[in-house]
Formats: C-alpha cells, structure tokens, sequence
C-alpha cells in the first residue's frame, strides 16, 4: 500500500487516473492500494481507484493502514477536485480507532504529512496509531524513533533508499524489532 504525495496532482487528476489506470505512458494499471484517508474523491475520476484503508493479515496478525496526504495538495494544481475529509488530526484519529475497533493489531499510518506533523502530530495527539511510516520532508531515519508509543521512520527522498520496518506483535503490544533504510 502507499498514500499519494503532494505531487502526484501536479499534472491534475485525470493525469494522475491515467497513470493509476495504467492507460498513460503505456504502463501497467497501479496494482497496489493506494490509500488517502484525508481527502474526498467522489465525483473525480479517482474515486474507484483511492481507498481510505484497508485490513491485511500478516504473518497471522492484523494490521490496518490508512493514508494521509499534506494538506497542501490542492494548492499544488489547479486542477485537484478532491475536498478535504476535514482537519488531518481529526481524520487520522477516525481512522485508527475504526482500524482498532475492527480488531487490528496493528495500526499503521502512512503519512505524507513530514517530519513535524508526524512527531509532534500523529504521535502526540492521535491514539491507536503504532507505526507511522512518514514522508514530504524527504528525511533519512538512521534509526527508527519511538515517541509516545509510536515508531516513526521515514525512508528519504526520490526512491533512492528502501525502508524495512521488523516489529514484535502480541499480548496487545508492537515492538520495534529493527529500522533499516536501504539505498
């Protein structure tokens, strides 16, 4: 799964359909969830192509992951029809405590949000959230930070690293087993 940067409407979101869709560029159809639990795409042309979460088992373990994407995209083209869902705090909080309450182990956010959002944000004001998996700041985690329960990492800019998150899940706990960013 991942969640939409702020660039990915810089071109407008029949652009952004085209290549999800596979149908630009002659590529292949996206084929992972892309997940935005932030804003509204009903009545563009992503609304079949964005979920706001979803449930996968792991290794016998239930996680749940939601999206968040800076609000700042729709400043970015034009051409976004997408409405904010309301204040990101708010919606995250929603999420995760649906993802809890539907008995997930794990709750994960994938945040386009940065650094400061995620740390003193997500972390600070938003429970049921364990892992946060960051990006927009295009920050490098060396190690994994936990702060308030949560592990936060996030894994630089433009593809040129690869995040690996290992966790230790049970008796209602999720523990950081390892953090390492790839190039």
């Amino acid at each position: 799964a991942m969640t939409l940067g702020n660039h990915e409407f810089d071109l407008g979101m029949n652009v952004l359909a085209g290549v999800v869709s596979g149908q630009l560029a002659g590529g292949d159809p996206v084929t992972l969830s892309l997940l935005c639990a932030n804003f509204d795409f009903e009545g563009t042309p992503l609304a079949a192509m964005i979920g706001k979460s979803l449930v996968k088992t792991v290794g016998g373990v239930k996680v749940g992951i939601f999206g968040l994407v800076n609000e700042d995209a729709q400043n970015y083209s034009a051409a976004v029809a997408a409405r904010l869902s309301g204040d990101v705090f708010t919606v995250a909080g929603m999420q995760a405590g649906a993802l809890k309450a539907a008995g997930c182990e794990v709750v994960v956010c994938l945040s386009h949000l940065g650094t400061l959002y995620d740390l003193m944000g997500l972390a600070d004001n938003v429970p049921y959230i364990d892992v946060i998996v960051g990006g927009h700041s295009h920050d490098l985690y060396e190690q994994a930070v936990v702060r308030n329960g949560k592990i936060i990492v996030h894994a630089g800019q433009f593809g040129k690293y690869l995040g690996e998150l290992t966790l230790e899940v049970g008796n209602g706990t999720v523990g950081l087993v390892n953090w390492q960013a790839h190039p």
